[in-house]
């Protein structure tokens, strides 16, 4: 057994019972706030537990979360852990397609889903067969109706705590099996390179880093919108929470980050700034530390599998690292996280192994594709990734497995040529791609007449180039190209890449 994260929860609320654990917006523009301290949110888990067992819900049921994220959100996981539970995070972004498959393969004795949604039931049958559903406000109830003191169930290392699906901007999204241990691991880890804790003010963006934050002491400030990249406005309100509760630090995407640097608007005050989910544009990590005077910008490298993996914060400097990247070098993720083991297989795939790396996705039997266990017992995870490490032990990340290499030019990894291309001005957006039987290269919007002449000199004088209006991104962070739908707009734009 070991102690999980609502034990460590409990250990907080003991310890420090009025300590701000969230911090909740009341209204669109969050004008005010409101404090849910950790004894306060330790009392509400035990009250909703203590329901939920009275409703029958037993140790290893699994219970479907279907809401944005919110106080009420993390109310209901701890207390589906505070049972012994399993919780299925789902998302809109997964299309119905994805969200029938996910209901189907984790068969949840529960869903919780906001009011108006309930009604879905009725005319969905996915959701129909789930026997119950609830409504998430009934976190918002008293919490007299526990009274037994009991604490939270105990938690066996290797017992399944929370399943998340991949983005499947690759293919069909996969439920991530997060087991208590690996759920541990990953907050030790991230402790270790945060330094986050008591006296921190931390924006919530991504829910499994608000766990972390939570587990480690730390206040978190929830945003009034679920969805922050590509928002513009609920971006520009999330930069105001962080002004008027003094956020210390935060876990963006390179696409929230983005749209911070474009409104220009200076927040002082935080330490850190940690981005992750996807490719960073060179000149990024510089432009946010102009926006966040004082902190310290770092880079994170790590998927749904297994986070974090690598760190750059930077060395030996930002506008270092965007001058190789410029020159064709791909993207610098930093050094691998001390306690994590990292290796290139021989067609330079980025392979990791860890305590707090996913081992199985729910609903597939025996070792998933892309892992493999070694002579030691460990399991290693193909990240997908191409990559390389230079001399002093960074690592490069070139494009992905899937991804086209072409055969000629001095660039021919398609991450590598996105960005340098990006880099130049030459492209708002490229995605190289293979359709057909020939190798293209999308660009977003007006091409550049400098173009062809760019990829001339780089030796691709005679690639493709295709225009499109909108490169499609993962729709969860708003960063990685969605290949399968973009070879959809191609085929609607009959290009079919036949000689």
């Amino acid at each position: 057994m070991t102690d999980g994260i609502c034990a460590i929860l409990l250990q907080h609320a003991v310890a420090r019972p009025d300590a701000p654990a969230l911090i909740v917006p009341e209204g669109f523009r969050a004008r005010r706030h409101r404090v849910v301290t950790y004894g306060q949110l330790a009392s509400r888990v035990r009250g909703l537990a203590a329901r939920l067992e009275a409703g029958g819900l037993r140790p290893g049921d699994r219970v479907v979360l279907f809401m944005p994220l919110s106080e009420h959100l993390y109310i209901w996981l701890l207390a589906i852990w505070w049972l012994g539970g399993v919780a299925v995070f789902l998302d809109p972004w997964m299309g119905l397609q994805g969200l029938s498959d996910a209901l189907a393969r984790t068969a949840p004795a529960a869903a919780v889903l906001t009011r108006p949604m309930h009604p879905l039931r009725h005319v969905w049958s996915p959701l129909g067969r789930v026997p119950r559903i609830l409504g998430p406000d009934l976190a918002a109830e008293p919490a007299e109706a526990s009274a037994d003191g009991r604490g939270p169930a105990p938690a066996a290392m290797d017992d399944p705590a929370l399943v998340t699906f991949t983005t499947g901007s690759s293919g069909k999204p996969k439920g991530a099996i997060r087991t208590h241990g690996t759920l541990l691991a990953q907050h030790r880890l991230l402790a270790a390179e945060l330094a986050d804790g008591p006296g921190d003010v931390a924006l919530a963006t991504l829910p499994v880093f608000t766990l972390h934050h939570l587990a480690t002491g730390a206040a978190v400030l929830l945003p009034v919108r679920h969805r922050l990249a590509g928002n513009r406005r609920a971006a520009a309100v999330a930069r105001q929470q962080m002004r008027d509760c003094h956020a210390t630090l935060v876990v963006a995407s390179p696409a929230l980050l983005a749209d911070w640097v474009r409104q220009g608007v200076a927040v002082p005050g935080l330490r850190a700034v940690f981005v992750g989910g996807g490719a960073v544009d060179p000149g990024l990590p510089a432009a946010g530390a102009r926006i966040f005077p004082g902190a310290r910008v770092a880079i994170g490298y790590g998927s749904t599998e297994a986070e974090p993996i690598a760190l750059s914060r930077g060395e030996p400097s930002w506008e270092e690292l965007e001058a190789r990247t410029r020159d064709g070098a791909g993207t610098c993720v930093g050094r691998v996280v001390p306690g994590v083991a990292l290796r290139l297989s021989d067609s330079g795939e980025v392979m990791v192994s860890g305590p707090h790396v996913v081992k199985a996705y729910w609903g597939e039997s025996g070792l998933a594709a892309g892992k493999s266990v070694d002579a030691a017992g460990a399991v290693w995870h193909a990240m997908g990734d191409v990559g390389r490490l230079d001399d002093e032990g960074r690592l490069w990340l070139l494009g992905r497995t899937g991804d086209p290499v072409l055969s000629s030019g001095t660039i021919r990894h398609a991450l590598a040529l996105e960005q340098w291309l990006s880099s130049r001005g030459l492209a708002g957006g490229a995605a190289l791609i293979e359709v057909g039987q020939r190798v293209v290269l999308a660009v977003e919007g007006v091409v550049d007449p400098g173009l062809g002449e760019a990829l001339a000199g780089l030796g691709l004088g005679t690639l493709p180039v295709v225009r499109v209006r909108r490169i499609p991104r993962d729709p969860r962070h708003r960063t990685k190209v969605d290949r399968v739908a973009l070879r959809r707009i191609l085929a609607r734009k009959r290009y079919t890449g036949n000689p």
